[in-house]
Parts: C-alpha cells; structure tokens; sequence
C-alpha cells in the first residue's frame, strides 16, 4: 500500500497575541528545522501550544489564550481561527481558504451542536479578566460533576486517571497529559453518544487534526505524572520506560525465533535438495558480518556476548577437499543458520539504531560518566575514575554506579530531552521544543541542531523549536525566524 505523504506547514501567522504581538514564521520545509528565536514574554510558548491544540483536535482550548486570528498555511489550503481579544464578546471561529475563498466556516461558540452541549449542564465557559502568567492567559472551563462522573465510569484507570481537582487528566497509555477535550476526542467512542456534541468538530476539522502527527517538549522535563496524585522523577521513569520497551523487544523477539526455529528443518532440506553455490570466502565474510552485528547489539545492551559452536577453523578444516558435494552441502547448512540469525536479528535493528545514536550523543557530553543500557534497569550511568588504590594492588576494578538522581540537573534535562526525541516520536511527526537550551552547557548548545539531524536520519521528523538562546542556532542562523515586540 502507498505510503500517503502528510502535508507540511507552510507559514504560522499570529495576528494580535496577547492584543499587542503579531508573528509571522515561514516554516522551513526543505530542511525541516524552524528555529523561533525570541525574548521572553513574546508568546513563543503560547505558539507552540496552539499549534498543539489544534493538531490533537482539542480546539476549545485555543479560547485559554487572547489573540485576534490564527493562521495556518499549508501549500494548498489555509485554516484560521479567530479568537478572543475582547473579554465582554467572546468567540472561536474556524475557517478553511482556498487562496482568498471561504470554503467552510464553523463557529464553535454559535451553532446548534455548540447551543446544545454549551448551555447545557455539561459545558459552560467563564470567561475572566485577562492575566498574564508566563505567557499564559487565565481562563477556565466548568464541567464539573456529571462529565467527570461519566468520564470516570466509562473509561476508567483503562484509559484515562483525573488529576484531581483539575480539567487535566493522564493518558494511561501514552502517560501524557490531556485535557477533558482531549479526552472526549481520543475516547468518545467508548463513551455515551450524547457527549458526542461536548467535543463536536465538523469533518474538514477534523482533516486538519490529522495533518500532523504532533509531539511537544516542553519546559518542565525534569518531573513527570505518575498516576493521577503524584509525580515521578522523569529521568526514573524514562529509564523504567526503557527497560520494559527493550523487554517487550526481546520478548517479541524470542516469539518470532521460536516460530523460524520450528520451521528450521523443512527449509533445511528444502536447501539440500536446492543446494546453492557458495565460496569459503563469501561464507566467511557472512559469518563476520553476523559477529559485528551480533557485537553491536552487545554494545547497546539488547544481548548477552555468547560464543557459537561454529568453529570456523573446525568446519573449513574438515572439509575433504576430494569431496566437492560434501563441502557444498556444509556450506549450504551454514547459509541457513546464518540467514536464519540475521533474520532473528533484524528484529533489533530499529531500537539498536535508536540506542546506538542515544548513547553516541550523551557519551560524548557526559563528564568522567558513561551511560550504559541495561535491560534490566534501563539506564545505567558509571563513573569513569579510576580508584588509584585499587589500580596500584592490581586488583579489580568496580566501576561505581551513580544513581540517575544523583546528576546534574543539565546532565538530567539532556537525557530525557534526547530520549523524548528518539523513542517517544513517531515518524514524520511535527515535534514543537520548548527552549531546548535549559540548563545545557554552551558546548551542548552548540551541537544540538547537529544532533538532531543525526536522530533525523533514524526517525524522520520536522521539529519548530522556540529558544532564546543563540548558542542553539549556532551557525543555523538560515533557519531561524526572529520574534520581535511589535
């Protein structure tokens, strides 16, 4: 089946943010990098979030923020919105050009589905005096009672668990933090049909929402929700995030060699009775191939280091050289159990290639540390000292363990910004990076649009990245679009 490319965002305009600011940002397309350089206060953030907003299909919480209009340019068509800035009339319309013609408009706060579930016990809006926090405007949404209730019965701790006392509630799936709308938009099907007018958005809305794949980094990395009532250190989780998913991968694994070895016999005569021709040297060239391969995988944690029965020496030495049929039948044995491996090994290759350039990336950072994968914890840092008392009684040396809390702030927001960016993000998403550069060495700075074209080559993705930092663009300047206050 062919692949359906999605279309990418061509321009972001923001038409009186705050009713002050207006931004315009041509996306870079060609590259895939969009770097947003700005002061704070001037809304990068809140960018970053509308766009969020949209691309998950949660519109009503556009009605958080002020702005006069929203604009999202694709090379075909462009979507507006137009929001609030006046606190006494209060609107959210959605309108779909192609060029300068309306084809479809939709008034989320004006139309029968809106009247229904809006006036009704269900959905009321309160709309305050604007507050500035953090780039924030504050205003709420009541849905108290009925809709947490109905939400709560029908989903769940399976899919969903409430923050309490909050509009906020955690993906038990995907751990992330989603808003009631999100909720009702990821889960409605599993809920009433009557709620179904609470998140109601017409189809070409909804067209849009899947234009995207959508993932956000945002500032806050270090702490992350561990249920509904607490929270977690995030370099923990992500390291018990890591063991389990390298578990499932060795698990699937393990299914998928039971099931080839089962075949093993039927293919091997199928192979004797079509033996195929094939050189010593290319036989030994396969089985090194097969060893660095094998070897990799120990490097990133995925196997064990094991030693075959096949000793090459052994089997090209027994070969009779009289008995041409003999060597070939061998070497035909061979050519199964090597095919047979890299099968069983190709199943690795995708999380090998994610921790390859994981542990490449942070190894070159980290001082007197190393990362290691464990399979069975996850992440594992040792220190690189070398005790002098230990050397100069020649005995062993232990390499120390530090605990993941034990880092440094900088040394903890690297590992998960980069690990977020290597196993969280599915291919071809649009990621949005919240001010990268937080608590990151200027040398880390420096390197991070390089690295991130190295995880590029692995996952392909296009990244719009909001910082005030200009050690992050570092000789990237080409990428970059300069918010100004006016």
């Amino acid at each position: 089946m062919k692949k359906v490319l999605k279309k990418k965002i061509k321009r972001i305009k923001l038409t009186k943010l705050f009713n002050v600011f207006n931004h315009t940002i041509d996306v870079n397309q060609d590259r895939g990098f969009t770097l947003v350089l700005g002061e704070n206060g001037l809304g990068k953030t809140v960018i970053l979030k509308l766009l969020k907003f949209v691309f998950e299909g949660d519109f009503m919480s556009l009605t958080n923020y002020e702005f006069e209009r929203f604009d999202i340019y694709f090379d075909d068509f462009r979507y507006s919105f137009f929001g609030t800035t006046d606190d006494e009339n209060p609107r959210l319309i959605a309108k779909k050009y192609d060029g300068n013609k309306i084809i479809e408009v939709y008034d989320f706060l004006n139309n029968d589905e809106g009247e229904n579930f809006r006036q009704s016990n269900l959905y009321k809006i309160k709309h305050k005096r604007n507050i500035y926090q953090n780039d924030f405007i504050d205003s709420s949404f009541i849905d108290q009672g009925e809709l947490r209730y109905l939400i709560n019965k029908y989903l769940g701790n399976k899919f969903v668990s409430q923050i309490k006392g909050s509009d906020r509630w955690i993906d038990n799936r995907s751990n992330k933090l989603l808003t009631t709308n999100s909720v009702i938009s990821r889960y409605g099907k599993y809920l009433p049909s009557r709620l179904a007018k609470y998140n109601y958005t017409p189809n070409w809305l909804q067209e849009l929402s899947n234009k995207e794949n959508i993932y956000i980094i945002e500032t806050q990395r270090l702490r992350t929700r561990k249920g509904s009532d607490n929270y977690i250190e995030a370099i923990t989780n992500i390291s018990d995030e890591l063991a389990q998913t390298i578990k499932g991968t060795l698990a699937r694994a393990n299914e998928f060699a039971t099931q080839l070895d089962r075949t093993y016999p039927t293919r091997l005569l199928t192979k004797i009775n079509e033996l195929e021709t094939i050189s010593d040297s290319d036989l030994s060239s396969r089985l090194d191939a097969l060893e660095e391969r094998r070897k990799r995988l120990k490097e990133v944690g995925l196997v064990e280091p094991f030693e075959d029965d096949i000793h090459r020496d052994n089997i090209f030495g027994a070969k009779n050289e009289k008995s041409t049929e003999n060597n070939e039948l061998i070497n035909n044995v061979l050519l199964v159990y090597i095919e047979d491996s890299n099968e069983k090994l190709d199943f690795y290759e995708n999380i090998a290639n994610k921790l390859e350039v994981f542990v490449n990336i942070l190894n070159e950072r980290l001082n007197v540390k190393k990362l290691q994968i464990d399979k069975e914890r996850g992440l594992e840092i040792k220190s690189t000292r070398i005790d002098a008392k230990a050397n100069n009684k020649n005995e062993k040396i232990t390499k120390k363990i530090i605990p993941l809390t034990s880092l440094s702030s900088g040394e903890q927001h690297m590992i998960v910004l980069f690990y977020n960016l290597l196993f969280k993000c599915e291919s071809d998403s649009l990621i949005l990076i919240d001010e990268p550069e937080i608590s990151l060495h200027i040398g880390w700075q420096n390197k991070f649009i390089h690295d991130l074209n190295r995880i590029k080559e692995i996952t392909p993705f296009d990244a719009i990245i909001a910082t005030h930092s200009p050690d992050i663009i570092n000789d990237n300047w080409d990428l970059t679009v300069q918010l100004l206050d006016e």
